[in-house]
């Protein structure tokens, strides 16, 4: 049963992101047990308790058994573009999520082991994510916002952004920074090195107020692709970069990283950037060529996606009257 999945171009970079990761992981696990097997002075950076090192090398048989096999199947299914891949890699991402809510609750009971729940937390978070991205049907989930007056769509955006900030630019950070400390990695700190970040913050955040301000305003809908925009917007900031927001966030977080010295911090803002560039981008790109056509074509090869162009981009008249055509779905909105 393969190649029932037959990925168009737009969709592929997200299965080769999320096979590579994948491999990625399960080659890591394969050798991590190994290695601490045979290896007794490895055991002490993550050793869950004072005594034996039963309760660490317990789960080497449910990684070598699950974990691992899991990852490198998933990985060559959907390298093959087979069916069957999805299922196998929400295995994966199950176990460690299940392995990673057991050394937290046991480092939360203990403060011990918490080394280990630092590398798989991210890894958990990845495992879930890249899943997600290549489940049938999650294409289908992105719909455009209900019609509604420009008051509404503005409240709504601002609500969204709201909950963003506060949890993923102030509670998960902060988690994170009492993460660091409890491992002990150390922070780092330089003169005038808050003011820095703090300017930096309000600027990108400055930024991306007046991108959310616009997509609600001349989209008519939310940034949020349950509920997005019913117009292609071209105007404001992203008459000069396709993704302010995206770049606004991310600015954000680097700020929060230089204002609390964590380089922990930083290592999530880079999930987030490649999670963003490899899972997000390009299934958001291919809803809006398979919604607005020619017109979002023109668009995405005229401006860039990460550095801004130097002049202001406009729509074409004879690509605007084609923007009617739309792409065929992909496999994922089965």
């Amino acid at each position: 049963m393969s190649s029932s999945l037959p990925i168009t171009p737009a969709a592929d970079p997200v299965p080769r992101a999320v096979a590579g990761f994948f491999a990625v992981q399960g080659a890591s696990v394969a050798l991590w047990w190994p290695i601490l097997y045979l290896v007794p002075r490895a055991r002490e950076l993550f050793r869950m308790s004072p005594g034996p090192d039963d309760v660490l090398l317990s789960f080497m048989l449910p990684d070598l058994a699950v974990l691992a096999p899991a990852s490198l199947l998933g990985a060559l299914l959907l390298a093959r573009r087979d069916d069957r891949a999805a299922a196998i890699l929400w295995c994966a991402a199950g176990a460690i999520l299940y392995a990673v809510l057991f050394c937290l609750a046991f480092a939360l009971r203990t403060d011990a082991g918490w080394l280990g729940v630092a590398l798989m937390l991210p890894c958990a978070l990845l495992s879930a994510s890249c899943a997600a991205a290549v489940t049938p049907g999650f294409l289908g989930m992105l719909r455009p916002a209900r019609p509604a007056p420009a008051g509404w769509n503005t409240a709504k955006t601002f609500a969204q952004m709201a909950v963003f900030w506060g949890v993923l630019l102030f509670l998960v950070p902060a988690l994170i920074q009492s993460l660091q400390d409890r491992v002990g990695v150390p922070s780092f700190a330089a003169p005038g090195l808050r003011v820095i970040a703090a300017i930096l913050f309000a600027a990108c955040g400055g930024v991306g107020v007046w991108s959310a301000v616009v997509m609600a305003r001349e989209g008519r809908g939310t940034p949020l692709p349950l509920d997005a925009p019913r117009e292609m917007v071209v105007t404001g900031p992203y008459a000069f970069v396709r993704n302010p927001m995206a770049m606004s966030s991310l600015g954000q977080g680097a700020a929060v990283a230089l204002y609390l010295g964590s380089p922990l911090v930083f290592v999530y803002v880079a999930i987030g950037a490649w999670m963003w560039q490899y899972l997000a981008r390009p299934v958001e790109e291919h809803d809006l060529l398979r919604t607005f056509g020619a017109q979002y074509e023109a668009y995405r090869s005229a401006v860039r996606c990460w550095l801004p162009n130097a002049h202001r981009y406009s729509i074409d008249p004879l690509t605007d009257q084609q923007a009617g055509r739309v792409c065929p779905p992909t496999p994922y909105e089965a």
